[in-house]
């Protein structure tokens, strides 16, 4: 029998803590949607515009939006401490890099 990877161990326990939500959120009657490999729960709305997707503040003129190239945004000093530990946009996991004309 081969052993589940770390990988694979996360992403059981992720989904089955986001079905969880889903579930007792909105009963069982929204199931999730698939989108390749990953699921999708919730569409983005605009007030998700308004918040840093990794502390989940909101922007102001303290703490400001920054945009990156893959249209994601976060907290300057949020994502700063990200890129201490990892390259990918927490996000969708592209390479980052700051988008210069927003």
């Amino acid at each position: 029998m081969e052993t589940p990877s770390i990988i694979q161990k996360a992403s059981k326990t992720n989904y089955n803590t986001k079905m969880k939500i889903c579930s007792s959120t909105y009963g069982d009657k929204v199931p999730p949607r698939e989108h390749g490999n990953y699921f999708s729960y919730f569409s983005p709305s605009a007030e998700d515009e308004d918040v840093c997707p990794t502390c989940l503040e909101d922007y102001d003129s303290e703490n400001p939006r920054i945009v990156m190239q893959c249209s994601h945004h976060f907290h300057l000093g949020c994502i700063y401490e990200w890129m201490e530990r990892s390259e990918a946009c927490p996000v969708c996991g592209k390479k980052m890099e700051f988008d210069e004309t927003t």
